[in-house]
């Protein structure tokens, strides 16, 4: 049992150096009139991290790329195809 607990523990710490590391990095990119936008995209289920500049509102670059999620979502339809034709 006191392994459960110190795992709990473990995956909470975990969580609170992410969300202060996310916030030392929004910190930082505001000094530079950027933001960051973390986002799950819809098709293919992946987190999508974007660097926008604040006053326009443009995105100056965008993690994965927009190309690499539409990869994933057609292989993703691909293989759920495959996978029905063997079924």
């Amino acid at each position: 049992m006191q392994a459960e607990q110190k795992t709990g523990e473990k995956d909470e710490l975990g969580r609170d150096q992410l969300e202060k590391m996310a916030q030392q990095l929004q910190d930082f990119m505001g000094e530079m009139n950027r933001s960051l936008q973390f986002q799950v995209d819809e098709e293919s289920g992946r987190d999508v991290i974007k660097v926008v500049d604040k006053n326009s509102g443009e995105l100056i670059k965008q993690y994965p790329s927009e190309e690499v999620l539409s990869l994933v979502a057609k292989l993703s339809e691909t293989a759920g195809f495959l996978i029905d034709q063997t079924a």
